[in-house]
């Protein structure tokens, strides 16, 4: 390693002993003789682990179905664009609701306009015929289907078409509060009570939720946030090479912390108001308090940050004049800008096998016929039943 002269350290460098240099001797091997395990124990829960993990990994893989998760699933269970229909073609890819539990169809696109008044069955979203004759009042008899348009609705057999827009292969109703007043509206009609606390669909589970968010997004996730993070880690290291960088990117990196945050929280609020606004009915305002709460608490660790920035300054400058010392170091490492590449890829294959095992696992559910009683009338859906290694315990 180069020596370094007295006239590249600080004034700080130097008033801290930097020019005082150690000269190990030259039989010097290092200060460990005798290297060993020091946590068996340790050792053992973490291959533990690894073991257990891996078996259900395994076990996911043969008993979960991903389809599960990423496209809609069908009043009867049936996954939208990948199962087949009772005429033997495959199910069409879009979902629209078919009755008051969140149950759906499959369609072939989502309705562009509502029809409140439809004049005919087929102007009805309606679940499959042999379905409707067996259905408490939506059948006249064994093999007719009930004519009165109202009772096919309030009975469960068929919905409204109502203006929609797609999204992760799901018909978003545009309003959903119209729809509700709608059905409502006609059940008093025909003497019954309006359905208390319907007030949104749940069209699926969080995890379906939460996996249909990921897969929209992530072009933004793995691009800008993960591959951003990568391409920005090799960056600083080459910069690090470089002692006069430091300051500039410690005090960089210490203003964009409370600027993000006051910029989250600014983009929160507003995203807030625009829930409150919002009358589709998609929106309650549970949530909408929940996101200005957040933007408060946004703006609050803001303002910590910058207060803690100033407060210590000091000290940062401190750690910019020790950083320097240390880029030395990092210099004469040459393979130092390639760390970051190689901690991806280490922890894509650890983090991203174990994330697609826990997603599987979650896919490893059957669908349980379920009865409720809606507007006098029993309705059969499915719900998704986890049978998470059940047979194992």
């Amino acid at each position: 390693m180069e020596s370094i002269q007295e006239d590249e350290l600080s004034p700080f460098d130097l008033a801290m002993g930097a020019a005082n240099k150690l000269d190990p001797p030259a039989d010097f091997d290092g200060p460990v003789k005798q290297r060993r395990i020091t946590d068996p124990l340790c050792l053992i829960f973490l291959l533990a682990t690894w073991g257990i993990t891996s078996w259900i990994g395994v076990w996911t893989l043969q008993n979960g179905n991903y389809d599960t998760l990423v496209h809609p699933v069908d009043y009867k269970g049936r996954i939208c664009g990948v199962d087949k229909g009772s005429n033997g073609q495959v199910l069409p890819s879009y979902w629209h609701p078919v009755d008051v539990l969140s149950s759906g169809v499959c369609v072939d696109e989502c309705p562009t306009a509502s029809m409140f008044e439809p004049t005919s069955k087929s102007e009805l979203i309606c679940k499959d015929v042999e379905d409707l004759l067996t259905m408490d009042g939506c059948a006249l008899s064994a093999t007719v289907v009930a004519t009165d348009l109202s009772i096919l609705v309030t009975c469960g057999g068929c919905m409204f078409q109502t203006e929609s827009k797609s999204l992760n292969d799901y018909c978003n109703p545009a309003s959903v509060s119209s729809l509700i007043d709608k059905v409502n509206g006609i059940a008093v009609d025909q003497g019954k009570e309006a359905l208390e606390g319907w007030n949104k669909f749940e069209y699926s589970s969080y995890i379906q939720r939460l996996v249909r968010d990921l897969r929209t997004s992530f072009p933004i996730i793995g691009g800008a946030g993960f591959g951003g993070a990568v391409f920005f880690g090799f960056i600083f290291l080459l910069m690090a090479r470089c002692p006069k960088c430091i300051a500039p990117i410690t005090w960089t990196s210490a203003a964009l912390l409370p600027a993000v945050l006051g910029g989250a929280g600014t983009l929160l609020f507003f995203l807030a108001n625009e829930y409150k606004l919002d009358q589709s009915g998609m929106h309650s305002n549970f949530k909408a308090t929940s996101v200005l709460i957040l933007a408060y608490i946004a703006w609050s660790f803001a303002g910590i940050m910058l207060f803690s920035v100033v407060i210590l300054r000091k000290k940062i400058s401190r750690a910019i004049s020790i950083t320097k010392a240390g880029t030395r170091a990092i210099s004469e490492v040459t393979f130092v800008p390639l760390f970051p590449i190689l901690q991806t890829i280490a922890y894509a294959v650890m983090i991203g096998s174990i994330a697609f095992w826990f997603l599987m696992l979650a896919a490893s559910r059957s669908a349980t016929e379920e009865v409720a009683t809606v507007y006098g009338f029993e309705i059969s859906y499915y719900s998704q039943t986890y049978t998470v290694l059940a047979h194992y315990m």
